[in-house]
C-alpha cells in the first residue's frame, strides 16, 4: 500500500473522489500519470470553475478537446486543427504580458474563404488553386506598399515592392536573378 506523505495530495483527492471543499495556499504537484477528467459535455465541462461551471474544456472525443463558454463550443482543438467558431476572432493585446487588455490588432472570419483584420475593415481571401498547387490572394481593398530600398532576389520567387531610389515611386518587381524591373512609375 502506497504512502502518503503529503497532506495537500490527500486533500486533492478528496476534492475529486468526495466533491469536498479543501482550501490550501500552496501549490500540490502530481506526479506519474497525472489527473485524469470524465470527458464532459457542452453544458457541463469537465474542468470548470466552481463560480461558472458552464465554462471550461471537454473532450468530446479520443485527441479533441473543445474550450466552452456559457455552453457554447467557442475554440476546439482537434489532432492538427485550431478551429474557431465562425463569429469568434484571433486577436492580440495592446500590452505586453496581459491578454486580458484591449485589442489592437484582430483576425476574423468575415465569410467563407475570407479572412479580414482588424474587424473585418480590411478583407482578403485566399484560397489554394487545385492541380498546381498555387495560391490564389484576392484583396478587396487597395494595396499599399511602403517605399524601401531594393530587396535582395530570392530564388524562385518574385517579390513586388515600391522603390524609392529613382526621385519618383516605382512599383517593382525583383525575381531571383537578382535583376529588378519597372512596372510603374509616379507621374
Amino acid at each position: 500500500m502506497p504512502k502518503w506523505r503529503d497532506a495537500a495530495l490527500l486533500g486533492l483527492i478528496a476534492v475529486l473522489l468526495l466533491g469536498a471543499t479543501v482550501t490550501r495556499p500552496n501549490l500540490v504537484l502530481v506526479t506519474g500519470r497525472g489527473l485524469l477528467f470524465p470527458n464532459g459535455t457542452v453544458a457541463a465541462p469537465s474542468i470548470a470553475a466552481a463560480s461558472d461551471p458552464a465554462t471550461g474544456f471537454y473532450f468530446p472525443a479520443v485527441g479533441q478537446m473543445t474550450w466552452v463558454i456559457n455552453s457554447s463550443r467557442r475554440v476546439s482543438l482537434i489532432s492538427t486543427d485550431f478551429r474557431f467558431a465562425a463569429d469568434q476572432q484571433m486577436g492580440w493585446s495592446d500590452t505586453s504580458g496581459n491578454a486580458e487588455s484591449t485589442l489592437d490588432t484582430t483576425l476574423v472570419r468575415s465569410g467563407v474563404g475570407i479572412v479580414g483584420s482588424n474587424s473585418g475593415a480590411k478583407a482578403f481571401s485566399m484560397n489554394q488553386i487545385q492541380g498546381n498547387g498555387a495560391l490564389a490572394i484576392s484583396v478587396l481593398d487597395p494595396l499599399q506598399f511602403d517605399e524601401e530600398s531594393t530587396p535582395t532576389g530570392v530564388a524562385n520567387k518574385a517579390i513586388l515592392y515600391a522603390d524609392d531610389s529613382a526621385g519618383k515611386t516605382r512599383l517593382m518587381v525583383i525575381f531571383g536573378s537578382g535583376v529588378a524591373q519597372q512596372i510603374a512609375i509616379e507621374p
